[in-house]
């Protein structure tokens, strides 16, 4: 029997794609161990009100945990104008609708992803 603990964390996981980090424009990492220790800056975080774990990765990529609608609004008004959506088994149509953004969908399962979804990934981008 399911405790009702671990089908929150399925299902929090599932939603949140946090090893994808499926929000604002991000590109998906190498699917092995990096060769060459990431550099200590490799991202800088952006303060945000809306969005969590919110950093840029260059002058025009940004990457986040899964944004609420506040999130999304928050970054139209800073200039995002593509977001890349990486989860599976959500859409972020309703979310994004009427904000003028351009919404890329290229669902991954985070557990499983392979080089053709980061080729796949990268080409939205």
């Amino acid at each position: 029997m399911e405790t009702h603990s671990a089908s929150k964390v399925r299902r929090s996981s599932a939603r949140g794609g946090a090893a994808l980090a499926a929000g604002l424009l991000f590109v998906a990492g190498c699917v092995s161990q990096p060769r060459t220790p990431r550099p200590d800056r490799w991202a800088e975080a952006v303060p945000a009100k809306s969005l969590r774990n919110f950093y840029r990765l260059d002058a025009e990529v940004y990457r986040s945990a899964q944004p609420t609608r506040d999130g999304f609004e928050e970054a139209r008004r800073i200039g995002i104008r593509s977001v890349l959506n990486l989860r599976d088994r959500f859409s972020d149509a309703g979310l994004v609708k009427g904000l003028d953004l351009t919404l890329l969908e290229v669902p991954m399962v985070a557990g499983s992803f392979g080089e053709e979804d980061i080729v796949r990934a990268l080409r939205a981008v």
